[in-house]
Protein backbone atom coordinates (compact mmCIF):
# COMPACT_ATOMS: atom_id res chain seq x y z
CA UNK A 1 0.00 0.00 0.00
CA UNK A 2 1.26 3.47 -0.82
CA UNK A 3 1.64 5.78 2.18
CA UNK A 4 -0.60 8.85 2.15
CA UNK A 5 0.32 11.41 4.80
CA UNK A 6 -2.63 13.26 6.32
CA UNK A 7 -2.24 16.92 7.26
CA UNK A 8 -4.81 18.97 9.14
CA UNK A 9 -4.40 22.58 10.17
CA UNK A 10 -6.28 23.40 13.37
CA UNK A 11 -5.78 26.67 15.18
CA UNK A 12 -2.44 27.07 13.47
CA UNK A 13 -1.18 23.65 14.58
CA UNK A 14 -0.35 20.97 12.07
CA UNK A 15 -1.68 17.50 12.89
CA UNK A 16 0.49 15.14 10.86
CA UNK A 17 -0.06 11.41 10.83
CA UNK A 18 2.35 8.63 10.12
CA UNK A 19 1.24 6.04 7.64
CA UNK A 20 -0.79 3.35 9.38
CA UNK A 21 -3.25 0.69 8.21
CA UNK A 22 -6.69 2.20 7.86
CA UNK A 23 -9.42 -0.23 6.98
CA UNK A 24 -11.90 2.45 5.98
CA UNK A 25 -10.31 5.02 3.68
CA UNK A 26 -9.82 3.69 0.19
CA UNK A 27 -7.05 4.73 -2.15
CA UNK A 28 -7.99 5.50 -5.76
CA UNK A 29 -8.74 2.30 -7.62
CA UNK A 30 -9.53 0.19 -4.56
CA UNK A 31 -12.61 -1.99 -4.67
CA UNK A 32 -15.73 -0.82 -2.92
CA UNK A 33 -15.80 -1.82 0.76
CA UNK A 34 -18.23 -4.70 1.22
CA UNK A 35 -18.07 -5.08 5.00
CA UNK A 36 -19.75 -2.76 7.49
CA UNK A 37 -17.73 0.44 7.87
CA UNK A 38 -17.84 4.20 8.48
CA UNK A 39 -17.51 6.79 5.74
CA UNK A 40 -15.77 9.57 7.66
CA UNK A 41 -16.20 13.24 6.88
CA UNK A 42 -12.97 15.11 6.14
CA UNK A 43 -11.12 16.51 9.14
CA UNK A 44 -12.72 17.31 12.47
CA UNK A 45 -14.14 20.19 14.53
CA UNK A 46 -13.02 21.67 17.82
CA UNK A 47 -16.24 21.77 19.84
CA UNK A 48 -15.09 23.07 23.23
CA UNK A 49 -14.40 26.70 24.04
CA UNK A 50 -11.18 28.09 22.53
CA UNK A 51 -11.40 31.28 24.56
CA UNK A 52 -9.63 29.97 27.64
CA UNK A 53 -6.44 28.11 28.48
CA UNK A 54 -8.15 25.41 30.52
CA UNK A 55 -7.98 21.67 29.97
CA UNK A 56 -11.12 20.27 28.31
CA UNK A 57 -11.77 16.53 28.28
CA UNK A 58 -13.96 13.52 29.00
CA UNK A 59 -16.50 14.60 26.39
CA UNK A 60 -19.81 12.78 26.05
CA UNK A 61 -22.73 13.25 23.65
CA UNK A 62 -26.38 12.19 23.56
CA UNK A 63 -29.30 12.70 21.20
CA UNK A 64 -32.14 14.45 23.03
CA UNK A 65 -35.81 13.73 22.56
CA UNK A 66 -36.27 17.22 21.08
CA UNK A 67 -33.87 16.31 18.25
CA UNK A 68 -30.84 18.27 19.43
CA UNK A 69 -27.43 16.91 20.30
CA UNK A 70 -26.15 17.59 23.81
CA UNK A 71 -22.42 17.65 24.52
CA UNK A 72 -20.88 17.65 27.99
CA UNK A 73 -17.23 17.86 29.01
CA UNK A 74 -14.98 18.70 31.94
CA UNK A 75 -13.32 22.11 32.15
CA UNK A 76 -10.39 22.37 34.56
CA UNK A 77 -10.99 26.07 35.26
CA UNK A 78 -11.68 27.60 38.64
CA UNK A 79 -14.96 28.31 40.42
CA UNK A 80 -15.86 30.97 37.85
CA UNK A 81 -15.35 29.26 34.49
CA UNK A 82 -14.59 25.59 35.20
CA UNK A 83 -16.62 22.48 35.94
CA UNK A 84 -19.18 20.54 33.91
CA UNK A 85 -19.86 22.31 30.61
CA UNK A 86 -22.68 21.67 28.13
CA UNK A 87 -23.31 22.73 24.55
CA UNK A 88 -26.18 21.98 22.14
CA UNK A 89 -26.47 21.49 18.40
CA UNK A 90 -29.66 21.60 16.33
CA UNK A 91 -27.96 20.78 13.00
CA UNK A 92 -26.28 17.39 13.56
CA UNK A 93 -23.13 18.88 15.06
CA UNK A 94 -22.36 21.48 12.40
CA UNK A 95 -22.76 24.40 14.82
CA UNK A 96 -22.96 24.58 18.60
CA UNK A 97 -24.53 26.87 21.19
CA UNK A 98 -22.39 28.87 23.57
CA UNK A 99 -20.97 26.87 26.51
CA UNK A 100 -23.22 26.62 29.58
CA UNK A 101 -22.07 25.59 33.04
CA UNK A 102 -24.09 22.76 34.60
CA UNK A 103 -22.02 22.88 37.78
CA UNK A 104 -18.89 24.85 38.64
CA UNK A 105 -15.81 23.36 40.19
CA UNK A 106 -15.66 24.36 43.86
CA UNK A 107 -12.84 25.50 46.08
CA UNK A 108 -12.44 21.94 47.33
CA UNK A 109 -13.47 19.67 44.43
CA UNK A 110 -13.16 19.28 40.69
CA UNK A 111 -16.37 18.01 39.08
CA UNK A 112 -14.73 15.54 36.71
CA UNK A 113 -15.86 12.59 34.56
CA UNK A 114 -19.28 14.00 33.60
CA UNK A 115 -21.65 11.44 32.05
CA UNK A 116 -24.99 12.53 30.60
CA UNK A 117 -28.18 10.61 29.86
CA UNK A 118 -31.84 11.41 29.24
CA UNK A 119 -34.47 9.21 30.84
CA UNK A 120 -37.58 8.05 29.04
CA UNK A 121 -39.58 10.76 30.83
CA UNK A 122 -37.22 13.49 29.58
CA UNK A 123 -35.29 13.96 32.83
CA UNK A 124 -31.62 14.75 32.25
CA UNK A 125 -29.13 13.06 34.57
CA UNK A 126 -25.49 14.12 34.86
CA UNK A 127 -23.15 11.94 36.87
CA UNK A 128 -19.86 13.34 38.08
CA UNK A 129 -16.75 12.24 39.93
CA UNK A 130 -15.97 14.81 42.63
CA UNK A 131 -12.20 14.84 43.07
CA UNK A 132 -10.58 16.72 45.98
CA UNK A 133 -8.14 19.34 44.83
CA UNK A 134 -5.83 18.34 47.69
CA UNK A 135 -5.98 14.54 48.04
CA UNK A 136 -5.22 13.31 51.51
CA UNK A 137 -6.82 16.37 53.08
CA UNK A 138 -10.25 17.08 54.50
CA UNK A 139 -12.29 16.18 51.40
CA UNK A 140 -13.12 12.83 49.79
CA UNK A 141 -13.51 11.31 46.35
CA UNK A 142 -17.25 11.06 45.64
CA UNK A 143 -19.85 10.08 43.03
CA UNK A 144 -22.43 12.83 42.53
CA UNK A 145 -25.66 13.23 40.56
CA UNK A 146 -27.18 16.41 39.12
CA UNK A 147 -30.67 16.23 37.58
CA UNK A 148 -32.93 18.38 35.44
CA UNK A 149 -36.60 17.46 34.95
CA UNK A 150 -38.17 18.14 31.57
CA UNK A 151 -38.79 21.88 31.43
CA UNK A 152 -37.03 22.45 34.75
CA UNK A 153 -33.63 23.60 35.94
CA UNK A 154 -30.51 21.84 37.17
CA UNK A 155 -30.53 20.57 40.74
CA UNK A 156 -27.77 20.85 43.28
CA UNK A 157 -25.41 17.89 43.40
CA UNK A 158 -26.53 14.84 45.41
CA UNK A 159 -23.67 12.70 46.77
CA UNK A 160 -24.46 9.04 46.11
CA UNK A 161 -21.19 7.46 47.24
CA UNK A 162 -18.20 8.64 49.22
CA UNK A 163 -14.79 6.93 49.04
CA UNK A 164 -11.57 7.80 50.88
CA UNK A 165 -9.67 11.08 50.74
CA UNK A 166 -6.51 9.42 49.41
CA UNK A 167 -5.96 9.27 45.64
CA UNK A 168 -5.20 5.52 45.66
CA UNK A 169 -8.42 4.77 47.57
CA UNK A 170 -10.73 6.78 45.35
CA UNK A 171 -13.81 6.19 43.19
CA UNK A 172 -13.92 7.05 39.51
CA UNK A 173 -15.74 7.26 36.17
CA UNK A 174 -19.46 6.71 36.86
CA UNK A 175 -21.82 5.57 34.08
CA UNK A 176 -25.63 5.31 34.25
CA UNK A 177 -28.11 3.21 32.30
CA UNK A 178 -31.91 3.01 32.33
CA UNK A 179 -33.21 -0.56 32.22
CA UNK A 180 -36.28 -1.52 30.15
CA UNK A 181 -38.41 -1.57 33.32
CA UNK A 182 -37.38 2.01 34.14
CA UNK A 183 -35.00 1.14 36.97
CA UNK A 184 -31.60 2.85 36.99
CA UNK A 185 -28.07 1.56 37.51
CA UNK A 186 -24.77 3.38 38.04
CA UNK A 187 -21.46 1.62 37.43
CA UNK A 188 -18.16 3.05 38.65
CA UNK A 189 -14.54 2.07 39.29
CA UNK A 190 -13.85 1.70 43.00
CA UNK A 191 -10.56 1.46 44.91
CA UNK A 192 -12.09 2.31 48.27
CA UNK A 193 -12.46 -1.34 49.32
CA UNK A 194 -8.74 -2.04 48.83
CA UNK A 195 -6.86 0.16 51.26
CA UNK A 196 -3.86 -2.21 51.50
CA UNK A 197 -3.22 -2.97 47.82
CA UNK A 198 -3.71 -1.54 44.32
CA UNK A 199 -6.75 -3.62 43.36
CA UNK A 200 -9.87 -2.03 41.90
CA UNK A 201 -13.38 -3.34 41.33
CA UNK A 202 -16.45 -2.21 39.44
CA UNK A 203 -19.17 -1.27 41.90
CA UNK A 204 -22.83 -0.61 41.19
CA UNK A 205 -25.59 1.51 42.68
CA UNK A 206 -29.21 1.01 41.63
CA UNK A 207 -32.55 2.77 42.01
CA UNK A 208 -36.08 1.41 41.62
CA UNK A 209 -37.76 4.81 42.11
CA UNK A 210 -36.36 6.92 39.23
CA UNK A 211 -33.33 8.04 41.21
CA UNK A 212 -35.05 9.29 44.36
CA UNK A 213 -33.20 6.70 46.47
CA UNK A 214 -30.24 4.46 45.74
CA UNK A 215 -29.20 1.02 46.96
CA UNK A 216 -25.65 -0.27 47.17
CA UNK A 217 -22.95 -0.30 46.25
CA UNK A 218 -22.80 -3.95 45.25
CA UNK A 219 -19.71 -5.54 43.73
CA UNK A 220 -20.42 -5.96 40.03
CA UNK A 221 -17.06 -7.54 39.11
CA UNK A 222 -13.63 -8.02 40.63
CA UNK A 223 -10.42 -9.85 39.69
CA UNK A 224 -8.06 -10.35 42.63
CA UNK A 225 -4.70 -8.70 42.06
CA UNK A 226 -6.03 -6.66 39.12
CA UNK A 227 -7.71 -3.37 38.31
CA UNK A 228 -11.09 -3.60 36.60
CA UNK A 229 -11.78 -0.02 35.55
CA UNK A 230 -13.61 2.60 33.50
CA UNK A 231 -16.97 0.83 32.99
CA UNK A 232 -19.37 1.80 30.24
CA UNK A 233 -22.65 -0.11 30.03
CA UNK A 234 -25.30 -0.45 27.37
CA UNK A 235 -28.64 -2.30 27.26
CA UNK A 236 -28.92 -4.75 24.36
CA UNK A 237 -31.74 -6.87 22.91
CA UNK A 238 -35.09 -5.41 23.87
CA UNK A 239 -36.87 -8.80 23.52
CA UNK A 240 -34.62 -10.57 26.03
CA UNK A 241 -32.65 -7.62 27.32
CA UNK A 242 -29.21 -7.89 28.87
CA UNK A 243 -26.54 -5.42 29.86
CA UNK A 244 -23.11 -5.31 28.27
CA UNK A 245 -20.40 -3.51 30.23
CA UNK A 246 -17.04 -2.74 28.67
CA UNK A 247 -14.13 -2.30 31.09
CA UNK A 248 -10.39 -1.92 30.94
CA UNK A 249 -8.94 -5.18 32.28
CA UNK A 250 -5.43 -6.29 33.28
CA UNK A 251 -6.49 -9.50 35.02
CA UNK A 252 -4.42 -11.73 32.72
CA UNK A 253 -1.18 -9.77 32.93
CA UNK A 254 0.44 -7.32 30.56
CA UNK A 255 -0.99 -3.91 29.78
CA UNK A 256 -4.70 -3.16 29.92
CA UNK A 257 -6.97 -4.69 27.33
CA UNK A 258 -10.74 -4.27 26.96
CA UNK A 259 -13.21 -6.90 28.10
CA UNK A 260 -17.01 -7.07 27.96
CA UNK A 261 -19.13 -8.34 30.83
CA UNK A 262 -22.65 -9.68 30.44
CA UNK A 263 -25.30 -9.30 33.14
CA UNK A 264 -29.09 -9.58 33.33
CA UNK A 265 -31.09 -6.39 32.79
CA UNK A 266 -32.21 -6.52 36.43
CA UNK A 267 -31.39 -3.79 38.94
CA UNK A 268 -28.51 -4.83 41.18
CA UNK A 269 -27.45 -7.90 39.17
CA UNK A 270 -23.78 -8.82 38.92
CA UNK A 271 -21.61 -9.85 36.00
CA UNK A 272 -22.30 -13.42 34.84
CA UNK A 273 -19.91 -13.68 31.86
CA UNK A 274 -16.54 -12.02 31.19
CA UNK A 275 -15.43 -11.91 27.56
CA UNK A 276 -11.74 -11.13 27.98
CA UNK A 277 -9.82 -9.17 25.37
CA UNK A 278 -12.46 -8.28 22.78
CA UNK A 279 -10.10 -5.81 21.09
CA UNK A 280 -9.19 -6.31 17.42
CA UNK A 281 -6.60 -9.00 16.69
CA UNK A 282 -4.05 -6.31 15.78
CA UNK A 283 -4.21 -5.05 19.37
CA UNK A 284 -4.38 -8.38 21.20
CA UNK A 285 -0.70 -8.62 22.19
CA UNK A 286 -0.18 -8.08 25.94
CA UNK A 287 2.44 -5.41 25.24
CA UNK A 288 -0.22 -3.18 23.60
CA UNK A 289 -2.24 -0.87 25.81
CA UNK A 290 -5.99 -0.55 25.16
CA UNK A 291 -8.03 1.24 27.80
CA UNK A 292 -10.84 3.69 28.59
CA UNK A 293 -13.50 1.94 26.47
CA UNK A 294 -16.78 3.34 25.19
CA UNK A 295 -19.63 1.55 23.39
CA UNK A 296 -22.44 2.61 21.07
CA UNK A 297 -25.15 0.49 19.43
CA UNK A 298 -25.47 0.40 15.65
CA UNK A 299 -28.76 0.15 13.73
CA UNK A 300 -27.84 -3.33 12.44
CA UNK A 301 -27.50 -4.81 15.95
CA UNK A 302 -23.72 -4.48 16.07
CA UNK A 303 -21.60 -2.29 18.33
CA UNK A 304 -18.98 0.38 17.90
CA UNK A 305 -16.09 0.31 20.36
CA UNK A 306 -13.66 3.12 20.95
CA UNK A 307 -10.92 3.56 23.51
CA UNK A 308 -7.34 4.75 23.68
CA UNK A 309 -4.34 2.72 22.55
CA UNK A 310 -0.59 2.87 21.99
CA UNK A 311 -0.91 0.48 19.03
CA UNK A 312 1.49 1.62 16.27
CA UNK A 313 2.81 4.40 18.52
CA UNK A 314 6.38 4.82 19.78
CA UNK A 315 6.27 2.96 23.09
CA UNK A 316 6.81 4.73 26.42
CA UNK A 317 6.58 3.54 30.02
CA UNK A 318 3.40 5.58 30.44
CA UNK A 319 1.19 4.82 27.42
CA UNK A 320 -1.19 7.70 28.13
CA UNK A 321 1.23 10.26 26.71
CA UNK A 322 1.22 8.61 23.29
CA UNK A 323 -2.22 6.97 23.07
CA UNK A 324 -4.86 7.92 20.53
CA UNK A 325 -8.48 6.92 19.85
CA UNK A 326 -9.26 3.84 17.82
CA UNK A 327 -12.58 2.71 16.41
CA UNK A 328 -13.69 -0.91 15.99
CA UNK A 329 -16.90 -2.71 15.07
CA UNK A 330 -18.63 -5.97 15.98
CA UNK A 331 -20.83 -8.15 13.84
CA UNK A 332 -24.58 -7.85 14.48
CA UNK A 333 -25.57 -9.42 17.82
CA UNK A 334 -21.97 -10.54 18.41
CA UNK A 335 -19.44 -8.83 20.66
CA UNK A 336 -16.77 -11.37 21.64
CA UNK A 337 -14.35 -9.86 19.11
CA UNK A 338 -14.22 -6.51 17.32
CA UNK A 339 -12.79 -5.69 13.89
CA UNK A 340 -10.51 -2.69 13.58
CA UNK A 341 -11.85 0.13 11.44
CA UNK A 342 -9.23 2.77 12.16
CA UNK A 343 -6.30 2.89 14.59
CA UNK A 344 -6.07 6.71 14.56
CA UNK A 345 -9.13 8.32 12.92
CA UNK A 346 -8.16 11.86 13.99
CA UNK A 347 -4.67 11.42 12.50
CA UNK A 348 -3.08 12.66 15.73
CA UNK A 349 0.65 13.16 15.36
CA UNK A 350 3.28 11.19 17.27
CA UNK A 351 3.97 14.25 19.47
CA UNK A 352 0.37 14.45 20.73
CA UNK A 353 -2.22 12.19 22.32
CA UNK A 354 -5.99 11.79 22.24
CA UNK A 355 -7.62 10.60 25.45
CA UNK A 356 -10.90 9.86 27.27
CA UNK A 357 -12.84 9.22 24.09
CA UNK A 358 -16.49 8.43 23.46
CA UNK A 359 -18.71 7.57 20.52
CA UNK A 360 -22.41 8.19 19.84
CA UNK A 361 -24.62 6.88 17.04
CA UNK A 362 -27.80 8.64 15.88
CA UNK A 363 -29.46 6.75 13.06
CA UNK A 364 -26.56 6.20 10.68
CA UNK A 365 -24.61 9.26 11.87
CA UNK A 366 -21.50 8.53 13.96
CA UNK A 367 -19.96 11.05 16.37
CA UNK A 368 -16.48 10.33 17.74
CA UNK A 369 -15.05 12.56 20.49
CA UNK A 370 -11.56 12.91 21.94
CA UNK A 371 -9.46 15.40 23.90
CA UNK A 372 -6.18 16.40 22.28
CA UNK A 373 -3.67 19.23 22.10
CA UNK A 374 -4.45 22.18 19.85
CA UNK A 375 -2.84 25.61 19.62
CA UNK A 376 -0.33 26.24 22.38
CA UNK A 377 -0.60 22.65 23.61
CA UNK A 378 -4.04 23.23 25.11
CA UNK A 379 -6.31 20.17 25.38
CA UNK A 380 -9.66 20.77 23.69
CA UNK A 381 -12.53 18.52 22.63
CA UNK A 382 -12.37 17.32 19.02
CA UNK A 383 -15.35 15.90 17.11
CA UNK A 384 -15.16 13.67 14.04
CA UNK A 385 -18.30 12.67 12.19
CA UNK A 386 -19.18 10.02 9.65
CA UNK A 387 -21.89 7.77 8.29
CA UNK A 388 -22.30 4.10 9.14
CA UNK A 389 -22.62 1.87 6.09
CA UNK A 390 -23.79 -1.69 6.67
CA UNK A 391 -22.37 -4.69 4.82
CA UNK A 392 -23.66 -5.20 1.29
Amino acid sequence: MNCITNILLVGGICFLSNCSPNHEEKEPGQEEIKTAHINWDTGFKIVSDLNDDNYHGYARMIHLKDGRLMLTYFDSGDTINGGIISRYSADEGKTWSDPEVIHHNTQNHEFNNPEIMELKDGTLMVLTNLRPKNPGGAYNFEIGLITKPAGGSWSTVAILYRADNEFHNGCWEPKMIELPDGNLEIYFANENNFRNNDDQEISKLYSIDKGLTWTGPVRFCYSAGARDGMPVSIVMNEIQPKVLTAIEDNSKGGRFTISILESPAVAGSVASVRLHGVVPDEMADKSIYCGAPYLAALPNGGLLLTGQTDYQRIKQNDPLHISVPFIAISEPNSYSKFRLLDANPFRISSQHEGLWNSVAVVGEKVYLLTSSQTEGGRFKVLLKTGLFKDAD
